[in-house]
């Protein structure tokens, strides 16, 4: 299960999705994935590490901070 964030022509939603164990979208732990499909190229993925416990605890209390 993935957090996966799509945008298409006018259409931009984020919703948790089941990923297949070996899809191109399967990462794991904290790791990210951009995947971008093109004309021109086909389909392009980078991978790369995302936020652990510390970076998002940091990013969480940041927005609590900004809600007053």
């Amino acid at each position: 299960m993935r957090l996966i964030g799509e945008a298409t022509g006018d259409t931009v939603r984020v919703a948790p999705r089941l990923i297949p164990e070996n899809g191109t979208l399967a990462v794991s732990g904290t790791q990210n994935i951009v995947q971008i499909e093109t004309s021109h190229a086909g389909r392009l993925n980078t991978s790369g590490r995302g936020a652990g416990g510390p970076e998002t605890a940091s990013a969480v209390l940041g927005d609590v901070g900004r809600l007053e």
